[in-house]
């Protein structure tokens, strides 16, 4: 345009140039001499993206206002695109002198017409799609070579809206998803698309998205390829139907901007990078077994991953001092964990033995160990496992040689291994849950006692009393006074609950719809009730529902090892 304003100006070429003219010129000459040094100078938006290829660990790529190739793990650039930016020269100029755009600075904080999302597809080599702050989208199909310019094809996205992700497709070299960021222009829509032609068309899947929450992030699941995840504003979304209608998935996740998403390849997670409130991370195992048939089917049980048998450090042991700045979250329980859904209102189970009943038979533990024996256990959690269970069992197991059956727990769960003998059987309830865990601590059933066992347990079973009168008084004193929590033993030497933080699955039950299940047992465990930890191997989980058998595999494993004395660093 300036060049052509020098044409102008400069009037008839046949004719000198008059010193009024010459002046004229001569301030167009070096406007276009500015302009083209702003727009050579290397430029990097605050979030650069920096790229690993798929195919190659040692090809990097890197935006800036050009897109930036590496063959040798970033020891030299070289740029493999012209300026993919629109160059607009007011956002260059007020970025590159007066960065923020109130007083100088050197941050680079607001430096525009650059390169902010770039990706390379999983499925063929030398694929590149990039976005750029300014609205611009590309294409290459022969790593840099050749670029092709696909912003004009997203149809009802105002021109320059900031494309915050590009995401090439795992299935094929042809589908990508596009979403845009409008808010910095008052627009607050929600834009996400997608194209299964190279970008020739592109159609909207923003579907029933809120109106008012931008997207910054869409990811494609790598395994199934109609579920999708976004990261908007406020919060995360997720479709099961490649986009054609989307829900919420946010139990236990906070109000936050969700500026990225990613998905583990291993270990079946979902990790969410939220701005300000830390990074979350979700077991979408589940949600990849789900179809419409398990979705709608009475009971589900679902594979689990396989469990690692560790040994937790305790609390400070090895870590030196870290002051009054220490966080740590909850881990889900140790142990094969199972998922599974129950549909179905939840049942009115019984509390306590019904009027007029005998005490003995309304409770085992009080025809063995006598009537004030067996309430003190029942209140101090020993009798059985807790409401959800693959609790320990606690006296009874100490005499049978396996948990006992706490009331109202109706679901058997047996675990064999590879030559069919049984190992592990437990108990725990049918209480409907859109998504729930049974746990397997990956111990044997303990053998019977001997007598002379049994007669120890009883003895010490009659001293339990003092036990919790000390540990409430210890308490007490090292609390400042304060009560104990609720509930006695039991509340304090529980397994975490699938509803307390710490267990980032429970997206899942807001998503399949109702609440949660589940849970630990109570002190059984402790006191001997199981037996020591199974092989490393397969085994076979059956679990017995209404009456019908339900199966999967379950693989323990011992973490990998790695050697401190592997070799030189390269």
């Amino acid at each position: 345009m300036l060049e052509d304003s020098v044409l102008i100006a400069r009037g008839d070429t046949t004719q000198p140039l008059t010193p009024d003219r010459q002046r004229t010129v001569d301030s167009l000459r070096a406007r276009i001499a500015a302009d083209t040094a702003y727009g050579s100078r290397n430029r990097f938006n605050w979030s650069t993206p920096f790229v690993i290829s798929p195919h190659n660990p040692q090809t990097l790529y890197m935006g800036g206002q050009r897109v930036w190739k590496s063959v040798d793990r970033g020891d030299r650039w070289i740029p493999i695109s012209e300026d993919l930016s629109t160059r607009d020269t007011m956002k260059l100029r007020v970025s590159l002198t007066a960065t923020g755009g109130v007083t100088s600075d050197i941050t680079s904080a607001e430096t525009h017409g650059t390169v902010v999302t770039l990706a390379e597809s999983p499925v063929r080599q030398g694929i590149l799609w990039a976005g750029t702050d300014d609205g611009n989208v590309w294409l290459s199909r022969n790593d840099g070579v050749a670029w092709e310019s696909l912003t004009a094809r997203f149809v009802g996205v105002p021109r320059n809206t900031w494309v915050t992700r590009v995401e090439p497709s795992s299935f094929d070299s042809a589908t990508v998803y596009v979403s845009f960021d409008g808010h910095r222009n008052d627009d607050f829509k929600p834009y996400v698309f997608v194209s299964t032609d190279f970008g020739r068309t592109f159609r909207s899947i923003s579907a029933n998205l809120p109106a008012t929450e931008y997207v910054h992030v869409v990811r494609e699941h790598p395994r199934r390829r109609d579920i999708l995840f976004v990261g908007t504003e406020l919060t995360a979304y997720v479709s099961t139907d490649a986009g054609d209608s989307w829900r919420p998935f946010n139990a236990g996740l906070p109000p936050a901007p969700v500026h990225d998403l990613k998905i583990h390849p291993r270990d079946h997670t979902l990790v969410a990078a939220t701005h300000g409130r830390s990074i979350f991370t979700v077991d979408i195992g589940p949600l990849e077994q789900a179809t419409d048939s398990l979705l709608g089917a009475d009971v589900a049980v679902f594979a689990p991953e396989p469990a690692l048998m560790y040994t937790s450090r305790a609390a400070g042991g090895g870590v030196g001092s870290r002051g009054s700045k220490i966080w740590s979250a909850p881990n889900p329980p140790t142990g094969v964990r199972i998922p599974i859904r129950i549909r179905g209102e939840e049942p009115q189970l019984a509390r306590g033995p019904r009027a007029g009943a005998d005490t003995a038979q309304a409770n085992p533990l009080a025809a063995v160990f006598g009537e004030q024996a067996a309430e003190f256990m029942q209140q101090a959690g020993i009798g059985g496992g807790g409401p959800g269970g693959g609790g320990g069992g606690g006296i009874m197991a100490l005499l049978m040689g396996g948990p006992a059956r706490p009331p109202g727990d109706t679901v058997r769960v047996t675990v064999t291994d590879v030559r069919g003998d049984t190992v592990r059987t437990f108990w725990t309830n049918a209480r409907p849950a859109a998504l729930r865990w049974v746990t397997w601590d990956m111990r044997r059933d303990r053998a019977p006692l001997g007598p002379a066992a049994v007669r120890d347990s009883v003895r010490g079973a009659t001293r339990m009393a003092f036990l919790r009168d000390s540990i409430r008084t210890a308490m007490q004193d090292t609390t400042g006074g304060r009560q104990p929590a609720p509930g006695g033993l039991q509340a304090i030497m529980r397994d975490p609950q699938p509803r307390e933080p710490g267990q980032f699955n429970n997206p899942l039950q807001r998503l399949l719809g109702g609440g949660g299940g589940g849970g630990g047992g109570g002190l059984g465990g402790l006191l001997g009730g199981t037996g020591p930890f199974v092989e490393p191997g397969t085994y076979l989980v059956t679990i017995r529902i209404n009456g019908r058998d339900y199966r999967q595999l379950a693989r323990i494993e011992r973490p990998v090892q790695t050697s401190a004395l592997s070799g030189q660093w390269r």
